[in-house]
């Protein structure tokens, strides 16, 4: 009897169509960012309005989430070769979550500020493995491309915020809310294919001394 053959991945244009859909769900991060820095100016002048902020407390509210995702990018690393490339997807997306929901419920400035430094530290930790998690997973002859579309992602981002914020142009001054709850969604969403859907690279698991379960044999993988 012949030996069975294993049926090679169906690609696109040779990069297999599993590698386009595992860039996709990462850079799903990188829309949380745009989102956040595309609608932050119209929850900021609702804010303004409805907690009654002066200008110094909105630059606050504005610059606080890139100040403080630089210290979460700067914890990535512990946190990516602790828990794995996968992982810290997940850890990002549950810090980014309950930065959001704090902000959300906020009745005052302080609870506002600390849901931001939620927000910001959860952006760091899964930003600075988005580019590390497609180039570690994809093919050494379209690393290049493919990474390239976690900064496509950015730019998406910044164009659902700004839609968000055209569509809650005329609402009460609360909306501010509502604005912050859309971008509920994506985390979410990441959370369960990080969990769920997403594997982890070969990198890593050749780091620890596996030989398989990142989604396709290392050896494929070249660096």
């Amino acid at each position: 009897m012949p030996e069975k053959t294993l049926k090679p991945a169906a690609k696109h244009n040779g990069i297999p169509v599993f590698m386009y859909a595992m860039a996709g769900c990462a850079a799903l991060n990188s829309t949380n960012i745009g989102f956040d820095l595309g609608v932050s100016g119209g929850v900021a002048l609702d804010l303004k309005e409805d907690l009654k902020l002066d200008d110094f407390q909105i630059g606050l509210f504005l610059g606080a989430p890139g100040f403080v995702a630089a210290f979460g990018g700067l914890s990535s690393q512990f946190i990516t070769d602790t828990l794995g490339r996968r992982l810290t997807f997940t850890c990002g997306q549950i810090v980014l979550i309950a930065g959001l929901l704090t902000s959300m419920f906020a009745g005052t400035f302080a609870v506002l500020m600390a849901g931001r430094v939620l927000v910001g530290i959860g952006v760091g930790i899964a930003f600075a493995i988005d580019y590390l998690y497609i180039a570690e997973l994809a093919p050494a002859s379209h690393r290049g491309s493919l990474v390239s579309w976690a900064e496509v992602a950015i730019n998406a981002g910044l164009l659902i915020g700004g839609i968000t914020n055209r569509l809650f142009a005329t609402a009460s001054a609360d909306s501010w809310r509502q604005m912050l709850g859309i971008g509920l969604i994506l985390p979410t969403l990441l959370t369960g294919l990080s969990l769920f859907v997403m594997p982890e690279t070969p990198r890593f698991l050749l780091a620890r001394g596996k030989k398989s379960g990142g989604g396709q044999d290392p050896q494929t993988n070249p660096s």
